[in-house]
């Protein structure tokens, strides 16, 4: 019986040897490419669109600089991968018998609104999303908005690729919208900040897909503080032209001046120790001295005249850390919630006539048990009175930078009347992850991906910093695309991939 049960399985291995050899199998579709972060849908079928010199990046017709840069993004990719400087041209001269690479929105661009057609698709209908379709002979990246087909753009730039034929994309369909609405980068500034900015912000930030910038902007050379400036500051001029920069690569730039507590950038000068509320320890302003005002308030309209911006973080956080508070100011403002309302609510005030909406970081709102990690009011009587009475057009920064898996702080605000929040979280790998799904899960307004990497910026933070930078690789990840996959199970590496973004540091290490 064993015999038998042995020759038939020879059989019928020798069978199905024969069947092989005679019908090989087809091989397996290749997997679909990586693109950080992940789209939404995406599906390749078909044979690759190859792209040779007579190639051509076609535009709408009333093209403006901002409608060329998705093209110019993919002409400078294409030239620097694979020696393939491709021209722009407008739609009305492009030709029909070329290979034809078309970016723009539907209702403005008729070409690329008759390509969708084509294949039965249209655009998402949601801000900053955005479709690319690859036919035979054509291939078309379409947004909602501007936004939407700028990063389209970034997306086909992953996409490209090489083998012996040349320079190709897979025949790609890509449907795909951020989860979050606001998708943030934080920091400082200094007198070498700004090409090391310029590159974070082209190389990285816009490649995946993060719209939103803070600029902790208190030491620059602001006129309203003189000389009381370090020597590093950034010049105004420097700081204008990465706002920008920035606003040119769809970043909103928000300002940030630490206007409460950390005000060690001030009052370190004997010049502003008066404004010092505990003049031991020269950490918080005063709320009751009319001079903090003054000096607060020009330096607001001279920050506001250089970014012009709709949002200001003017700090707050961890303002009883250090130092008595309240203790100049008691006997108007008997406890440290009094003076803190009062004084933030002053600040909201004055940028709320001049229509700006006030951003404040929410620890000082929050009691322990409330929240995982910082939660920095003196109780939870505290913090629900704080919480009732600030205005509630605040925007809060809700920063969470341990992690875990209970992250209801966001709702505690909402519950108070707060709307929408933003979670900010540093480079806690876990953590990034599991805010940034809570948030979507939430309805939240969006993630801010803090650095703390000296306050004078420049590349050499790249050595003593690093895996802050490369959180941004996470940030923007599930930021963008909501998914549930936790950090280590990513099919990347976010260091190589911050590495082959950004590139090699201008700097000689000093090892």
């Amino acid at each position: 019986m064993t015999r038998t049960i042995a020759a038939f399985l020879a059989l019928a291995a020798l069978l199905a040897s024969g069947r092989a050899e005679s019908a090989p199998a087809s091989p397996a579709p290749p997997p679909p490419p990586l693109v950080i972060p992940q789209p939404k849908r995406l599906m390749v079928q078909g044979p690759p669109l190859r792209l040779d010199a007579t190639a051509q990046l076609v535009v709408a017709d009333d093209a403006t600089a901002e409608d060329k840069l998705p093209a110019e993004t993919v002409r400078r990719e294409l030239a620097t991968r694979f020696g393939l400087p491709l021209p722009i041209v407008r739609a009305a001269r492009a030709n029909p018998a070329a290979v034809r690479v078309v970016f723009g929105e539907p209702r403005r661009m008729p070409l690329a609104a008759r390509l969708l057609r084509l294949t039965g698709t249209a655009a998402p209908s949601r801000p900053e999303g955005y479709a690319i379709q690859v036919g035979t002979s054509w291939l078309v990246v379409a947004g909602h908005d501007p936004a939407g087909t700028f990063y389209g753009a970034q997306t086909l730039c992953q996409l490209l690729g090489r083998d012996t034929g040349g320079a190709f994309v897979p025949a790609a369909q890509v449907d795909d919208y951020p989860t979050l609405p606001w998708r943030g980068a934080h920091l400082f500034l200094g007198n070498e900040a700004l090409p090391f900015h310029e590159k974070l912000i082209a190389r990285v930030f816009a490649r995946f897909k993060m719209n939103n910038l803070v600029l902790e902007c208190e030491q620059a050379k602001w006129d309203t503080l003189g000389p009381h400036v370090p020597a590093w500051a950034m010049p105004k001029s420097a700081l204008r032209r990465e706002v920008a920069f920035a606003r040119r690569y769809h970043m909103a730039v928000t300002p940030l001046v630490e206007s409460v507590g950390h005000m060690q950038w001030l009052l370190h000068d004997l010049a502003y120790r008066d404004l010092a509320e505990d003049p031991q320890t020269p950490y918080a302003v005063g709320p009751a001295n009319s001079q903090t005002y003054d000096l607060l308030f020009r330096l607001y309209d001279e920050v506001e005249d250089t970014f012009h911006a709709p949002v200001f973080c003017i700090g707050g956080d961890e303002v009883t850390e250090h130092g008595r508070y309240p203790f100049r100011s008691r006997g108007r403002y008997p406890t440290a919630a009094d003076a803190y309302v009062a004084h933030v609510t002053r600040l909201h005030n004055y940028l709320k006539a001049q229509g700006v909406r006030t951003m404040l970081w929410g620890d000082m709102l929050l009691a322990r048990g409330e929240a995982p990690g910082d939660a920095n009011a003196p109780s939870l009587a505290a913090a629900q009175w704080m919480r009732a009475r600030l205005p509630k057009d605040i925007l809060i920064a809700d920063w969470r930078y341990a992690g875990g898996d209970d992250f209801a702080s966001p709702q505690v605000f909402q519950s108070a009347g707060f709307g929408p929040v933003l979670g900010a979280t540093f480079y806690d790998t876990r953590a990034i992850a599991r805010f940034a799904q809570s948030l979507a899960a939430t309805h939240q307004e969006g993630l801010l991906q803090t650095t703390w990497a000296g306050y004078n910026s420049s590349e050499k933070a790249l050595l003593q910093y690093r895996r802050q930078f490369v959180a941004f690789i996470l940030a923007a990840e599930y930021a963008w695309s909501g998914r549930a996959t936790p950090p280590e199970q990513l099919p990347y590496d976010p260091d190589r991939v911050f590495t082959a973004a950004y590139g090699t540091p201008n700097f000689t290490p000093n090892f």
